[in-house]
């Protein structure tokens, strides 16, 4: 089954850094694609515990001062 929400995204990259990518898909039996979006979703997952986490602090600071 296709997953039809996906779309082209293009971009430039020095030459190593593809090359790298393409050694570490190969090695994965993946594609160059699947991993980048695999490392985009860990970033956004990171950043958004991060938030949290931020948040949590925020809540706890306003709660000691009375806010």
């Amino acid at each position: 089954m296709k997953n039809t929400n996906r779309e082209h995204t293009y971009f430039f990259c020095n030459k190593p850094i593809k090359d790298g990518l393409r050694k570490v898909a190969s090695h994965n039996h993946t594609t160059i694609s699947k991993l980048l979006e695999d490392g985009a979703r860990e970033i956004i997952k990171r950043h958004s515990l991060e938030i949290q986490n931020e948040r949590r602090n925020l809540e706890s600071i306003n709660s000691l001062f009375g806010r």
